[in-house]
């Protein structure tokens, strides 16, 4: 769970600079002279306007799914299936309104 929150953290500190615009799964990121590189079970999918980002993380074998946006420090998670990654259909739009029902904040 630790690692987790770490994780979306950072996540969030880099995708606005780190992304192009629009859907993407990450495995790994540059920004500025940083390299980030998930774990080989840990998909990132997020939707991101001209402004704004939303991203959702989830560990293959994990249960939960946890997001961020650009427009708030409110970080959420979500139960979910073990067994599957995360997919762009789950990140429904590049802000705070990506998660609504059945995502808790944190």
């Amino acid at each position: 769970m630790k690692k987790a929150v770490v994780f979306i953290m950072v996540l969030s500190l880099v995708l606005s600079a780190a992304l192009a615009f629009g859907t993407a799964n990450v495995s790994s990121w540059t920004s500025g002279t940083l390299t980030f590189k998930g774990s080989s079970s840990v998909t990132v999918q997020n939707s991101a306007s001209t402004t704004t980002y939303a991203a959702v993380a989830k560990h293959f074998q994990g249960d939960k799914r946890y997001g961020a946006t650009s427009t708030s420090t409110t970080l959420y998670s979500s139960v979910s299936t073990a067994g599957y990654t995360v997919t762009a259909s789950e990140v429904t739009a590049s802000d705070s309104g990506a998660f609504g029902s059945g995502w808790t904040a944190l």
